[in-house]
């Protein structure tokens, strides 16, 4: 959704929105640093899951001083960006099945099936935050929220 909106599309700071050459494999950006690629590299998150990413570094440009202080950070360093083409290769897959028919239509039925649940939950039984911490904790009290929800509906039910 943020991605569709005028503002996103023409921040010169997103990547997405850099002019890239396939051919030479290399990003311009809007201040026209170009950055080529450098090497490939490989990082695990919290969970311990591998994420590959290819690396592009500032090009030096040692004969113009303003441009070569663009093209490195605060500190001194040749500015760097990383690009991870996997998670790019699913996160177009899914804004395409979003947008087609049937993905729009399954996505509408989200406001029908699951945002009236939660709207319940806080309107009838002022449930708007937790008043406990931890994980297992928030998850016995998401469990009682849920079970007096179910028996205000059996309770509705039976009056019927």
């Amino acid at each position: 959704e943020k991605e569709k909106k005028k503002r996103y599309r023409n921040d010169p700071t997103k990547i997405q929105n850099w002019q890239y050459d396939e051919k030479n494999d290399v990003f311009t950006d809007y201040q026209g640093i170009e950055f080529h690629f450098k090497n490939y590299s490989i990082r695990h998150d919290q969970y311990g899951q591998e994420r590959k990413f290819k690396v592009y570094q500032a090009v030096d440009y040692f004969e113009d001083p303003v441009r070569q202080a663009l093209a490195q950070t605060p500190s001194g360093r040749q500015r760097q960006v990383s690009i991870n083409n996997n998670w790019l290769y699913f996160k177009n897959y899914a804004r395409v099945q979003l947008q087609s028919d049937e993905g729009k239509k399954i996505y509408g039925q989200r406001k029908i099936e699951v945002e009236p649940v939660f709207a319940d939950v806080k309107a009838h039984l002022r449930f708007t935050r937790f008043s406990v911490r931890g994980l297992d904790k928030v998850n016995i009290e998401v469990g009682l929220v849920l079970m007096a929800m179910n028996m205000i509906k059996w309770a509705r039910e039976k009056a019927h």
